[in-house]
């Protein structure tokens, strides 16, 4: 039977900053009452293992990755080239975050929590991307589309961005 973790300064991890980061010692750390301290191992198993795929995610071929397989398979009812061209945005995409479809789709959602982890970070990275192409602002809209749709077809949603003349 696991026990809740009633500790309120344990050390934690912190997804934020992309890394590691320890509380001092007075200072405060808010750990939800209902997570046992098998969530927080569970929790910080992921984060190692992201550590650990971050640096050496190229070394598959893009389609192999299985994140992008399902997003491929959305995308059987386009015409070739149109899905070569998106799938091309995704992998840009990917060097442009340094980090695998897949390790992208990991990082988004907790499962143990049931809650996003790094929605923010992906919003802001994906407006970010968008915005390198320049040009018509339904251009950037559409790669920021293709990334959001890449996240949809796994099964997790980031919040669409809203053009200019909807505001």
């Amino acid at each position: 039977m696991r026990q809740p973790t009633t500790d309120d300064t344990l050390s934690r991890e912190v997804l934020a900053t992309g890394g590691r980061e320890t509380i001092q010692p007075g200072e405060s750390a808010t750990i939800p009452r209902e997570r046992s301290t098998d969530d927080v191992a569970a929790t910080n198993a992921v984060l190692d293992r992201t550590a650990d795929r971050t640096a050496t995610w190229q070394s598959l071929p893009f389609t192999a990755y299985p994140s992008v397989q399902r997003y491929a398979a959305s995308l059987d009812d386009l015409v070739e080239a149109e899905r070569g061209r998106r799938l091309a945005i995704l992998e840009e995409f990917c060097r442009f975050v340094d980090r695998s479809p897949d390790l992208m789709v990991e990082e988004l959602y907790d499962p143990v929590a049931r809650k996003y982890r790094r929605r923010g970070f992906y919003m802001e990275r994906v407006r970010a991307f968008a915005d390198l192409v320049g040009g018509p602002e339904y251009t950037r809209l559409f790669r920021g589309n293709v990334i959001r749709s890449f996240f949809i077809a796994n099964g997790y949603r980031l919040i669409p961005e809203r053009p200019s003349w909807m505001e």
